[in-house]
C-alpha cells in the first residue's frame, strides 16, 4: 500500500511573536483537515517535526494537535526531531506508518517558533546543532565545507522559518 498527499496548507512565513506554538500548529493542522476535506476524527495518527533544543518549553509538543478536536484523543501522537528537516521528517515517518498498514490516515506538522525565546537562548539552541554538525562531519568523513566526497550536488531540504507551521499535510492510504 502506497500513500499521497491529499491536503496541505501552511501558515504565514516570518517572525509571528503575538501567535502561541499552540496556535501555529492548530491553524496549520485545521486549514490541512479543510483543504484535504477530512474531519479530525479522520486522522488515525499524527506526527509533529519540532526542533527542540529548549527553543520552546514543550516536551511533547505532539499533544497540543489533539486540540484540534476531542475525536482525536484516540489517535496516536508521535513527535520526531531531526533538526531543520523535522517537519519533512514528520510527513516521511507518516508515509512509512501507512505503507506499513498499520493506520491509513495520518496528519504531519512541521513546527518551528523561535520568537518566544530571548537572542541568548536562541544562540545556545542553534550552537547545539552546529554542534551536531561538527561531529557528523568527523565522524562521516565529510569535508568542511559539507561537501560528500565524490557528490556532485550537496542538497538540503529546508522548509523552516522563525514562527511557522512551515509544513503541514494529510496523507492517506492509496487503495
Amino acid at each position: 500500500m502506497d500513500a499521497r498527499i491529499v491536503g496541505w496548507d501552511h501558515t504565514s512565513f516570518g517572525a509571528q511573536a503575538d501567535r502561541s506554538f499552540e496556535d501555529l500548529i492548530l491553524t496549520a493542522g485545521q486549514a490541512v483537515l479543510d483543504h484535504a476535506g477530512l474531519a479530525s476524527a479522520d486522522v488515525d495518527a499524527l506526527w509533529i517535526g519540532q526542533f527542540n533544543n529548549r527553543l520552546v518549553p514543550y516536551a511533547f509538543p505532539s499533544c497540543l494537535a489533539l486540540g484540534l478536536d476531542p475525536a482525536m484523543r484516540r489517535s496516536s501522537a508521535m513527535r520526531v526531531d531531526n533538526a531543520c528537516v523535522s517537519g519533512s521528517t514528520a510527513v516521511y515517518t507518516a508515509r512509512d506508518a501507512i505503507r506499513a498498514g498499520r493506520i491509513r490516515t495520518a496528519l504531519g506538522i512541521g513546527v518551528e517558533k523561535m520568537t518566544g525565546r530571548d537572542t541568548e537562548r536562541v544562540t545556545e539552541a542553534r550552537t547545539g546543532v552546529s554542534m551536531h554538525i561538527q561531529v557528523a562531519r568527523r565522524v562521516t568523513g565529510i569535508a568542511e565545507d559539507g561537501q560528500l566526497p565524490g557528490a556532485e550536488l550537496e542538497a538540503v531540504f529546508n522548509m523552516g522559518g522563525s514562527g511557522v507551521a512551515n509544513y503541514c499535510s494529510i496523507l492517506e492510504a492509496v487503495a
